[in-house]
């Protein structure tokens, strides 16, 4: 019996080892199944990882090949672009060659039609010339024909074409003549040219002569209405007013007023 209730105290006393043994095996169990699950968690994080790095292997290879295809895109684009800026200076080069063909085309053109027109020219200023010349020998003769027309009109009334290029009307013959009036060339410096031409007449009367003032007057105012009719003129006085009768009356006593002074 003593046996048995030490028995009961031992087996009473071993109890709490055994609920506190239960309770280690316990969760060294949980504990070792904790461990298991991270060693698989483990395992499979190195698997994953070396997927990972056989994946990040790849992915760099990956991306060094891109890499080496973004240079060599880099290169042809650079490549690309320099060969279009040759292009466009091949391009603009071209448009500026055109320009100048076309320019030197226009200017080939006008310098044919100049040439055209230079020969054009050049035959009509031989023509020109000819018909100058003709013309001018035409002008020639007629103005020797005038000439002598209006040497011939002066001689119907009278007038000598002599000394100082100008026109003489005589009383008298040889070298008993005596000098009526002059007839000058109404232009400076009064003289006549060859051809005799001018715009008007002067005729002047110098007094007192040896003749009467009246008769001078009266010889040398028929004369003058006479060459105004051949040369188709009008006969005027001194201040270009037309002889009217009262002017031609007045002219004429003054010239008897003038006789009577000097001859008296």
């Amino acid at each position: 019996q003593a046996r048995a209730e030490q028995f009961n105290r031992l087996e009473q006393s071993k109890r709490p080892y055994e609920v506190t043994i239960a309770e280690e095996k316990s969760r060294l169990t949980q504990q070792l199944e904790a461990l298991e699950n991270q060693a698989k968690r483990a395992a499979a994080a190195a698997d994953e990882q070396k997927n990972l790095e056989t994946e990040l292997a790849s992915a760099k290879a990956a991306l060094a090949d891109l890499e080496s295809e973004l240079e060599t895109l880099a290169q042809q684009e650079t490549e690309w672009h320099e060969l279009r800026t040759a292009l466009q200076k091949q391009e603009s080069e071209r448009e500026a060659q055109t320009r100048e063909l076309n320019r030197l085309q226009n200017q080939a053109k006008r310098m044919a039609a100049l040439r055209e027109e230079e020969t054009a020219v050049s035959q009509n200023r031989q023509i020109a010339q000819q018909q100058i010349d003709e013309l001018a020998e035409q002008l020639a003769e007629l103005s020797q024909k005038e000439q002598a027309h209006r040497a011939a009109q002066a001689e119907k009334v009278g007038l000598e074409f002599g000394k100082d290029n100008i026109f003489h009307r005589y009383n008298g013959f040889g070298d008993d003549k005596q000098l009526i009036f002059l007839v000058a060339n109404m232009l400076k410096p009064g003289v006549f040219q060859p051809d005799l031409r001018t715009t008007g007449l002067v005729f002047i009367m110098t007094l007192p002569a040896t003749m009467p003032a009246l008769d001078m007057w009266d010889t040398m105012f028929p004369v003058g209405e006479r060459m105004a009719e051949l040369l188709g003129g009008k006969l005027t006085d001194e201040n270009h007013h037309i002889f009217s009768r009262q002017r031609i009356a007045s002219m004429r006593e003054e010239m008897r007023e003038f006789d009577h002074q000097h001859h008296s």
